[in-house]
């Protein structure tokens, strides 16, 4: 990841009427959650804490990360 994703202001994103969501792993020792939160909350997403989960959320939490997708879908 760039550091610039960490200052740089976000140029385009999604339409406001587009749900958006973040899956933010507490356990995650890659990038740091309290990291993903500040960009969670700047794309103005929904962000859904799966705790103690590590960086690659999707492998050891497969059916929390199922139910985040199947919300958003809703």
């Amino acid at each position: 990841m760039a550091a610039s994703a960490f200052s740089e202001p976000v140029e385009k994103s999604a339409p406001a009427a587009l749900p958006k969501y973040a899956v933010i792993p507490t356990g995650d020792k890659a990038i740091a959650p309290a990291a993903e939160r500040f960009m969670a909350t700047r794309a103005g997403a929904t962000k859904v804490e799966i705790a103690g989960a590590s960086h690659l959320v999707a492998v050891s939490q497969p059916l929390a990360v199922t139910k985040v997708i199947e919300r958003a879908a809703r």
